[in-house]
C-alpha cells in the first residue's frame, strides 16, 4: 500500500472531512432514509490500475449521498490540489451501450465498442486526440462518468508509455454500480491500490484514463435510475450538475473570467435530452456530436429538416416548427422506445429554440460536429470544442481573453471578426488580453500567432500596456541587475531613481520599467521626459512633472505612457526576436527603434557575466541592424533618405500668453538615427554595416561639402581635394576654382508658421509621444521635403560678376566654414607646421650658420639666446594646445572621456607635452648661459657647476636630451599626419591593415622575438664575457648581449665573434665550436620559421581584413566629416590667434566681469552631429514615409520565413526519404547475405523446415481466433503441396472432412468454406524471398477505391493492431475447370467479408491503371445478378518452392486481361507504395524477356468461424 499523494492526513482528519459531511441547501429526493445512514460514509484513497503506464495514482473519494457541491469543489482543488480550470468539458451520453439509442448492442457491451461497431466511420482516435488538444490547450476539466462502458470509456486505454498527467479527468459516479468496490472499501483511506478491472462485483469498471474519482454513495435501487427515460435523476447526476453550475459561477483560475463549461453529446437518451434541455435554457452550450446515434443524431435530423423547410410555418398550439411533424425528422430505430420517442418529439424542438439564442459572442449555444473520414479532424474537433466553450462566457469580450490564453490563432480570429466594439475602439479588455499575449509568448507557453491577430484585427492602443506587469512576469534572460533589484521577487525592490524626475513620490511602482531602459540604454531618461512634455503640449496643457499619460492605471501609476519602441526594448531584454519584430512593424520610426535594439544587444554581449551570451547577442545584434538597412534599401531615392536619417523629431511649443518669450524647443531624441549609429562612446555601440549603406555615404558627402542645416555655404560634393587647396590660397578670388554655392536645405523657422502649421506641429507631437496609429492627418498637407537646388549658370563662372556675388553675399567668407575646405586648410597647416619643425632640425636660418647641419646655435653661449623660428614654432604650438582645448566637447569627465578616445587626440596630447618639456629644457638651459655657468637658478641650486660630476648642471647633457625629443617630436607629427590619408579609400584601407597588423600579429610575433633573442643574448654574454661591460649608457650594438636582436635584421658581425673567442690562438677554449653552433641554430629560427610566420601571418590578417576595410574605412570617415565639422573651428592654428584675441578674449572677459557665459554663435549648438530639424509637414511625411517602408519590410521577411518554412519541410521529407532508402537498403544487404551464406553452404530450406513454419504459424493463428462451436477438431493438411495445381476436385479431397451442415449449399462449398487460408508472398518480382501476407483493409485514403471496392495490398510484419493483420481468404470453385474465384472471409476496418478479389478498369482507364500492361487488383462486393465482379484465377506451381504457386488471371472483363499474373514490386513512376510496409497488388503480363518473375504465394490454412 502506498500513501496517496497529497491528501494530507487519513480519515480522522475531522478538518478534512467536515466540508463533505454539510448538506445541500436543497437535497436531492431520496428512498427510506438511506440518505440519513450515508451521512456517516467517507472514505477516500488512490488507485493504480494493473497493466496500465507507471504514472502519478488516480485518487477516489466516496462521497455521502447528500454532500455539497462547494465542498466537492473544495475536495478537488484543496485536499487533491488539483490546477484550477480555465473551463469545464462535460461529456454526456448513455453509461453503456444497454441505454444507447439507435444502437443495436448488447447490454453487456461498452458504449464505444458498440459506437465502433454499428458506426464504423466514427473515428475514436481523432476523437480522443481532439479532446485531449482541447484540454491541453484550454487548461479544462473534463468530467465524465468515470466509468470503462459509458461516455468515459469513449477516452480509450493508455498505452504502456502513455505518461499524460490524467488528474484534470474527473468521474462521477455512483458507488452501488463501480465494479470492484469491495477492495475499495477495504482499503484504508489515503492508501493506494492496484485496481484491477476484472474482477470484483458491480457493472461498471472505472475507467484508467481518469486521475480523480468522485463515486456517490447512493441507493443501490436508484443507481442509474432514470437513464432509460424515468422522470427521477440519479443522485449522481445531480450532484454533477450541480457542481458543474459551481465552477460556471466561480473564477476559479483567477484569469478574470468566470469558468465556461460545455457539454458534449454522444448519442443520448431521454435523460440527455432533458439534461441538454436545462442546459440550453440557463445559457449552458452544447456540442452533439454526430454520427453517435440517439438523440445527438435526433436533433441535427430536426435542425436539417427546419432548414429544408425554411418558409413551411409551425403548426399546432405550441408554435414550435417540427414538433407536430416529428413522423417526417424522428424515425424508429433500435431501442428507441415509446417513451423515448414522445420526451425526444416534446423536447427536440425547445432545444433547437433554446439552442439558437446566442450569448456575449453573439453566437448560438447549440453547435453540432460531424468527423470526415476523409480527412485528418483532431484540429477541426478540437477547434469545436473550444468554439463551444467562448460561447459559455458571460461578459462581453470575455471570450478574447480566453482565445488569447489558449492560444488559438484561427478561434481569436473568429472571435474579434464576431465582436461588438468596432475596429479602432480603445478597449481596456483588448489591452488586456493584449499584456496576456506578449507573457505567454514571452514565457514559451505558445507562438507569435496569436499577437499578430491582436496586431492585425484590432487597433492596440500601446499606452495601455504595463510595462511594470511584463518585466515582473517575465524572465530575467541576461540576468540584469537593475532587474532584479526591481522585479523579483527575492530582490531588495530598490528606489525608482527615474520615477523621481516625473514627480511620482514613494516606491515607483508601475515606474521601475524606466530603470531598467535608462540604465542599458543611452540618454533615455531624457527621451521620456520628452515624450511627457510632448504628449502636454499636443494635448493644450503645461507640462508638468505629473504630466504623464496614463494616470488612470488602477493600483500603480505610469507616469509615461507605453511606446511601441518601449515594447521592442523589453522584447530585446528577454530575448525575444520574434515578439520585438511584431513590435518593430508598429514603430513610428523603425530605423531608430532598430539601431536601439542593436545597440542594447551589443553593450549586453561585452557584460563579463554574459560572456556565454556574447555570441548569440551579437548575432541578434547585427539581424536588428539588418532591419534598419532594410528599410533603407525599401527606400530608393538617396534624397528622401536623408530626412529620415538625419531626423531629430522636435516641437516648439507656443508661449503660454502673448509678449511672453517661445519656450525652448522639444527634443524628443537627442540624436539622429544616423548619429546614434556613429556613435561608439561608452555605453553605446556603433552600428558600422548601417553607416556604410550607400544612402548614409551620399549623405556623409553632402555634409562634408556644407549641404546640411545651418550652413552659410557649400561647395560641389564632388570636388577634388586639390581644387579646394587652390582656392584657399585664391581665397582673393572666390570661386574660381571650386565653386561656393548656398545651401539645399534650410532651417525650418517655427516662428513664421501660421496657424495651419500649428495644428500640424500639434498633430505631429500626438504621433511621436504616443505612436498611435489611428492618428490621421490630411495627405494634402504632408510636404517631402525638396532641396532648393539653385542651378548655377555656368556662362557666369569665373567672371567678375560671380566673384562679387560670392564676395557680396558672404560665401567668400563662409566658404572657409565649409567641413571639406576645414580638412583641407587644418592639412595644409598640419604640413606646415612639419615643416617649420624639420627646418628647426636641420637648419638655422642665421647667415652665419647656413647650410651647418644639427648647429643648436640658441643652445650655445655664443648664440645669446633664442632664435625667431624656435620661438615661432613655440608659439604656434601653443595655439594647436589651444585648439585642441577647444575641441573637448564637455569640461567634464564625460566630454574628457569622449575626447581622450581616438588615437589622434592621444598624440596630440602626447606631442604638446613633449614640447612643453623641450620649452622647460631650452628656457633652463639658455637662462644665463652667457656667464658661464647654468644661468638657471633651479639648476643652480643643484650645484655649482664647476664639478664633473654634476650631470644636471650641464647644458651638453640638456642639450642631448633636448635633440632627442625633438626627435621623437618630428617622428610623431609626421606619423600623425596619417590621418589625413583617412579621406581617400585606398590609403584608408592600407591604414587600418596596417594599424590591424601592428596591434594584432606584430605584437604577439614579437612575443616569441623577446624571449628568444633574449635567450640567444644571454647565453652569448656567459659565453663571452670579455666583450660585455656597463658604460654610462649600454652599447647596444657590440654587446653580445644584443646581438641576436641586430642579427635578426642580417647585422651580425662574425669577425667580432672571432676575435672574442679566440679562433686562431692556441688552446682556445671550447666556445669556439659552441658559439657558432648557437648563433647557427639561432638565426636558422629567427630569419627562417619566425620571420616566414610573421609573413604568413600577415597575408592572412590582409586577406581578411580587405573584406571588411571599406566597412572600416566608412566609419572612420563619417567620424572624421563630424570632427571637421563640429570640433574644428573655421581657422587653423595658427590663424585662430584673430579668433582668440577678437571672440575667445573678449567673452572671457564679459564673462569674468559681468558672469554671463558666452554663447556660440547661431545655431551652433542645435545643430551638432548630423541632424535636421524640420517642419511638422516634413516631419509627418517622413514618418509615414518609414512605416511605409517599414511594412514592405515586414512583408518581406513574412514572405521569407513562409519561404524558409517550406525549405525546412523539404528538407524533413528529403531526410525522411534517405532515412527509408537506408533502411531499405539494409533489408536488401541482409536478403543478400542470407541469400550468399545459403549458396556458401549449398543447403536450400528443407520441407520440414517449411512446414514447421507452417504449424507454428498455425498455432499462433488458433490462439488469436479460437474455433467455431459445434465443428469438431479439423486435422492439419500434411505434405508440402497443399493446393493440387489446376484440378478443383483434387483440392477438395485434400480439404479435412468436416460434418456438413443442413442447407442448399453443396458439400463440396461446405467442405470448401470450412478451410480458409492466409495468402503469403514469398517471393517477389526480382526471385527475391519476401515475407508478406495478402490484404484488404480501409486504413489509409489511398485504400478506397469507391463505395462498394478496396485495392488490396501486401504488408509485411511486424503486425501491430487491427489495421494491418492479414485478411483470411477461401477458394470457391468456379465454373471453368481448375479455377477458383478468392472470396474474403476476414472482417477489416470499414471492410465487411464476402467481397470477392477482382481485376478491370473503370470506363476512363485512369482509376485502376497502373502501365499499359498492368492494372491494379481489388476486393469487390458482389451484385445480384452479375458474376463480372469476381474474377477467376488459377494456382500453377511456381518453381523452386515445393509449397509455392503462382496466381494467374483466367478471366478476362474491362481491360483485365486472362493470363496477367498477381504481381508486386515497386515501380519509381507508379503509386505502388502504399506504406514503408506495405505495397499496392496488381496483375501484369509476364515477359519472358524481362528481368520481372511472377511472385511466388503460399496457401497458409486457417480454420475460422
Amino acid at each position: 500500500l502506498l500513501p496517496l499523494p497529497a491528501m494530507g492526513a487519513t480519515a480522522s482528519a475531522s478538518s478534512k472531512v467536515e466540508p463533505i459531511l454539510k448538506e445541500r441547501k436543497q437535497p436531492s429526493p431520496a428512498s427510506g432514509d438511506w440518505s440519513s445512514r450515508s451521512k456517516k460514509i467517507f472514505q477516500s484513497g488512490s488507485i493504480r490500475f494493473s497493466g496500465g503506464p507507471i504514472r502519478r495514482p488516480a485518487r477516489w473519494a466516496r462521497l455521502p449521498a447528500n454532500c455539497d457541491e462547494v465542498a466537492v469543489a473544495r475536495q478537488l482543488l484543496d485536499l487533491w490540489e488539483l490546477e484550477a480550470p480555465s473551463a469545464v468539458i462535460s461529456l454526456i451520453g448513455p453509461s453503456h451501450a444497454g441505454l444507447a439509442v439507435g444502437i443495436d448492442a448488447g447490454d453487456t457491451r461498452a458504449l464505444h465498442d458498440a459506437i465502433k461497431a454499428c458506426c464504423p466511420a466514427f473515428p475514436l482516435k481523432e476523437f480522443r486526440d481532439g479532446l485531449r488538444h482541447a484540454l491541453s490547450k484550454s487548461g479544462s476539466w473534463l468530467i465524465t462518468d468515470g466509468v470503462d462502458d459509458g461516455v468515459g470509456g469513449l477516452l480509450g486505454r493508455p498505452g504502456p508509455r502513455d505518461t499524460q498527467d490524467a488528474s484534470r479527468c474527473i468521474g462521477i459516479n455512483s458507488w452501488s454500480s463501480i465494479q470492484g468496490r469491495e477492495g475499495l472499501e477495504l482499503t484504508k483511506s489515503g492508501q493506494c491500490l492496484i485496481y484491477d478491472r476484472a474482477s470484483g462485483r458491480g457493472a461498471a469498471p472505472l475507467q484508467p484514463q481518469h486521475g480523480s474519482f468522485l463515486l456517490l454513495d447512493t441507493d443501490p435501487a436508484q443507481a442509474g435510475g432514470g437513464g432509460r427515460g424515468g422522470a427521477t435523476r440519479p443522485e449522481e447526476v445531480v450532484l454533477r450538475e450541480a457542481l458543474e453550475r459551481h465552477i460556471n459561477s466561480e473564477d476559479l483560475s483567477g484569469d478574470g473570467v468566470k469558468t465556461p463549461i460545455v457539454l458534449v453529446l454522444i448519442n443520448g437518451n431521454a435523460g440527455e435530452l432533458r439534461r441538454v434541455n436545462d442546459a440550453l435554457m440557463r445559457g449552458t452550450p452544447v456540442l452533439a456530436v454526430l454520427g453517435t446515434g440517439g438523440a445527438a443524431d435526433d436533433i441535427h435530423a430536426l435542425y436539417s429538416w427546419q432548414a429544408e423547410h425554411d418558409g413551411r410555418a409551425a403548426t399546432g398550439d405550441s408554435a414550435m416548427r417540427g414538433e407536430h411533424e416529428h413522423a417526417e425528422w424522428l424515425q424508429p430505430g433500435p431501442r428507441k422506445s415509446k417513451e423515448y420517442m414522445e420526451t425526444a418529439r416534446r423536447l427536440i424542438p425547445n432545444i433547437l429554440v433554446y439552442g439558437a439564442r446566442t450569448g456575449a459572442n453573439a453566437s448560438p449555444q447549440l453547435a453540432f460536429f460531424r468527423f470526415d473520414s476523409e480527412s485528418d479532424d483532431t484540429p477541426d474537433f478540437s477547434n469545436a470544442l473550444l468554439s463551444s466553450l467562448l460561447d459559455s462566457c458571460v461578459h462581453d469580450q470575455d471570450d478574447i481573453m480566453l482565445a488569447v490564453q489558449w492560444g488559438q490563432p484561427e478561434i481569436l480570429d473568429t472571435v474579434l471578426e464576431r465582436s461588438a466594439f468596432s475596429v479602432g475602439e480603445k478597449s481596456s479588455r483588448i489591452v488586456a488580453a493584449f499584456e496576456a499575449a506578449l507573457l505567454r509568448v514571452a514565457s514559451g507557453l505558445q507562438g507569435p500567432e496569436i499577437v499578430d491577430v491582436l496586431l492585425n484585427l484590432t487597433q492596440v492602443d500601446p499606452s495601455g500596456v504595463r510595462l511594470d506587469r511584463l518585466f515582473a512576469e517575465s524572465e530575467n534572460r541576461y540576468e540584469l541587475d537593475v532587474w532584479y533589484s526591481h522585479f523579483t521577487k527575492t530582490g531588495q525592490r530598490g528606489e525608482c531613481k527615474t520615477a523621481r524626475h516625473f514627480g511620482v513620490k514613494g516606491s515607483g511602482n508601475g515606474n521601475r520599467w524606466m530603470d531598467v531602459l535608462d540604465t542599458h540604454v543611452p540618454e533615455y531618461l531624457e527621451h521620456l521626459i520628452a515624450r511627457s512634455k510632448i504628449y502636454a503640449v499636443a494635448h493644450g496643457t503645461v507640462w508638468s512633472a505629473r504630466g504623464g499619460l496614463n494616470s488612470g492605471h488602477d493600483g500603480d501609476y505610469q507616469a509615461v505612457a507605453t511606446t511601441w519602441t518601449d515594447l521592442v526594448l523589453w522584447a530585446v531584454l528577454i530575448g525575444n526576436i520574434e515578439l520585438a519584430r511584431r513590435m518593430w512593424s508598429k514603430t513610428r520610426q523603425p530605423m531608430r527603434a532598430a539601431l536601439i535594439a542593436s545597440q542594447l544587444c551589443r553593450s549586453l554581449s561585452k557584460k563579463n557575466h554574459l560572456f556565454s551570451d556574447s555570441k548569440d547577442l551579437l548575432e541578434l545584434s547585427l539581424e536588428y541592424e539588418r532591419w534598419a538597412i532594410k528599410c533603407l534599401d525599401a527606400i530608393s531615392s538617396a534624397e528622401e533618405a536623408m530626412p529620415l536619417l538625419t531626423l531629430v523629431p522636435t516641437i516648439t511649443p507656443r508661449a503660454a500668453k502673448a509678449g511672453e518669450p517661445t519656450p525652448p524647443p522639444i527634443k524628443l531624441w537627442t540624436e539622429s538615427p544616423l548619429d546614434s549609429a556613429i556613435c561608439d562612446d561608452e555605453p553605446s555601440e556603433a552600428c558600422k554595416h548601417f553607416v556604410t549603406h550607400r544612402h548614409v555615404r551620399l549623405l556623409l558627402r553632402s555634409f562634408f561639402s556644407g549641404d546640411y542645416p545651418g550652413s552659410k555655404a557649400r561647395i560641389d560634393r564632388n570636388a577634388w581635394a586639390i581644387e579646394v587647396a587652390i582656392q584657399v590660397f585664391l581665397f582673393f578670388l572666390p570661386g574660381t576654382v571650386c565653386e561656393v554655392m548656398d545651401p539645399r536645405i534650410k532651417v525650418a523657422d517655427s516662428e513664421s508658421a501660421g496657424e495651419h502649421e500649428a495644428e500640424g506641429a500639434v498633430t505631429a507631437a500626438a504621433c511621436m509621444a504616443s505612436e498611435l496609429d489611428n492618428l490621421h492627418w490630411d495627405a494634402e498637407y504632408l510636404q517631402e521635403p525638396t532641396n532648393h537646388d539653385s542651378q548655377s549658370d555656368w556662362r557666369r563662372e569665373n567672371s567678375f560678376a560671380d566673384v562679387w556675388d560670392d564676395m557680396r553675399s558672404l560665401r567668400a567668407v563662409h566658404f572657409f566654414s565649409v567641413p571639406m575646405v576645414k580638412f583641407v586648410t587644418y592639412g595644409l597647416s598640419s604640413i606646415a607646421y612639419n615643416l617649420c619643425l624639420t627646418i628647426l632640425i636641420i637648419c638655422d636660418p642665421r647667415p652665419q650658420q647656413l647650410g651647418r647641419m644639427l648647429p643648436f646655435a640658441p643652445f650655445t653661449a655664443a648664440s645669446g639666446g633664442f632664435d625667431f623660428l624656435e620661438l615661432f614654432f613655440w608659439l604656434w604650438s601653443g595655439l594647436r594646445l589651444y585648439a585642441e582645448i577647444r575641441e573637448i566637447p564637455s569640461y567634464n569627465l564625460k566630454g574628457l572621456r569622449i575626447y581622450w578616445k581616438p588615437l589622434w587626440n592621444k598624440m596630440d596630447v602626447v606631442n604638446l607635452i613633449i614640447v612643453a618639456i623641450i620649452v622647460v629644457l631650452r628656457m633652463g638651459c639658455s637662462a644665463g648661459a652667457g656667464d658661464g655657468g647654468t644661468g638657471s637658478a633651479y639648476f643652480g641650486s643643484l650645484c655649482d657647476g664647476t664639478e664633473d660630476s654634476c650631470p644636471v648642471a650641464h647644458c651638453d647633457i640638456l642639450e642631448e636630451w633636448t635633440r632627442v625629443l625633438y626627435g621623437f617630436l618630428a617622428l610623431s607629427n609626421w606619423f600623425r599626419l596619417i590621418q589625413l590619408f583617412d579621406y581617400w579609400e585606398r590609403f584608408g584601407q592600407l591604414r587600418i591593415i596596417f594599424f590591424k597588423m601592428v596591434a594584432t600579429d606584430f605584437l604577439y610575433w614579437m612575443v616569441f622575438v623577446v624571449f628568444i633573442s633574449l635567450g640567444t643574448g644571454v647565453a652569448l654574454a656567459a659565453m663571452i664575457p670579455n666583450r660585455m661591460f656597463a658604460p654610462k649608457f649600454p652599447d647596444l650594438h657590440n654587446s653580445p648581449l644584443w646581438a641576436p636582436v641586430w642579427g635578426l635584421l642580417g647585422d651580425f658581425d662574425l669577425d667580432v665573434v672571432e676575435d672574442a673567442i679566440g679562433w686562431n690562438s692556441a688552446g682556445a677554449p671550447p666556445t669556439r665550436s659552441i658559439v657558432p653552433l648557437t648563433i647557427l641554430v639561432y638565426m636558422l629560427m629567427a630569419n627562417v620559421v619566425l620571420v616566414n610566420l610573421l609573413i604568413a601571418q600577415m597575408s592572412s590578417t590582409y586577406e581578411a581584413l580587405m573584406e571588411v576595410a571599406t566597412e572600416e574605412w566608412i566609419f572612420n570617415r563619417a567620424h572624421l566629416i563630424l570632427e571637421f565639422k563640429d570640433s574644428k573651428r573655421t581657422l587653423p592654428p595658427p590663424l585662430n590667434i584673430f579668433t582668440l584675441l577678437l571672440w575667445d578674449v573678449p567673452s572671457a572677459l564679459i564673462w569674468a566681469c559681468r558672469g554671463v557665459p558666452p554663447k556660440p554663435p547661431g545655431l551652433a549648438s542645435l545643430l551638432q552631429g548630423l541632424k535636421y530639424y524640420s517642419p511638422p509637414r516634413v516631419l509627418l511625411w517622413a514618418m509615414q514615409r518609414e512605416c511605409t517602408a517599414c511594412a514592405e519590410v515586414v512583408k518581406g521577411m513574412s514572405r521569407a520565413n513562409s519561404i524558409d518554412n517550406m525549405v525546412d519541410a523539404m528538407h524533413d521529407e528529403l531526410k525522411d526519404g534517405q532515412e527509408g532508402l537506408q533502411r531499405s537498403i539494409a533489408e536488401l544487404n541482409a536478403k543478400l547475405d542470407r541469400m550468399t551464406s545459403r549458396l556458401a553452404n549449398g543447403i536450400a530450406p528443407s520441407p520440414q523446415r517449411r512446414a514447421s513454419v507452417v504449424r507454428a504459424s498455425r498455432t499462433s493463428i488458433a490462439s488469436a481466433e479460437p474455433q467455431a462451436e459445434n465443428l469438431p477438431p479439423v486435422r492439419g493438411i500434411v505434405g508440402p503441396a497443399i493446393l493440387p495445381p489446376n484440378h478443383a476436385p483434387a483440392f477438395l479431397a485434400s480439404l479435412p472432412p468436416i460434418h456438413a451442415a443442413t442447407d442448399a449449399i453443396s458439400a463440396a462449398e461446405v467442405q470448401l468454406r470450412a478451410s480458409a487460408f492466409r495468402i503469403r508472398l514469398v517471393s517477389d518480382s526480382l526471385n527475391e524471398e519476401r515475407d508478406a501476407y495478402l490484404s484488404a483493409h480501409r486504413s489509409v485514403s489511398t485504400d478506397v477505391r469507391n463505395s462498394r471496392s478496396t485495392y488490396v495490398h501486401v504488408h509485411e510484419p511486424p503486425f501491430s493492431g487491427r489495421d494491418d493483420t492479414p485478411s483470411n481468404w477461401v477458394l470457391e470453385p468456379s465454373g471453368a475447370p481448375g479455377s477458383f474465384r478468392i472470396r474474403l472471409v476476414s472482417s477489416a476496418p470499414s471492410m465487411p467479408a464476402g467481397q470477392y478479389l477482382n481485376v478491370h478498369r473503370n470506363a476512363s482507364g485512369t482509376m485502376d491503371s497502373r502501365t499499359p500492361s498492368s492494372t491494379y487488383v481489388h476486393v469487390h462486393e458482389q451484385v445480384a445478378g452479375s458474376s463480372d465482379l469476381a474474377s477467376e484465377w488459377v494456382l500453377e506451381p511456381a518453381n523452386g518452392h515445393a509449397d509455392g504457386y503462382r496466381i494467374r488471371l483466367n478471366s478476362s472483363f474491362h481491360g483485365a486481361t486472362a493470363g496477367w499474373y498477381l504481381s508486386v514490386h515497386r515501380k519509381a513512376d507508379c503509386p505502388d507504395v502504399r506504406s514503408a510496409l506495405s505495397t499496392y497488388v496488381h496483375v501484369s503480363k509476364f515477359n519472358e524477356d524481362s528481368d520481372l518473375e511472377p511472385n511466388h504465394w503460399v496457401m497458409e490454412p486457417v480454420h475460422y468461424k
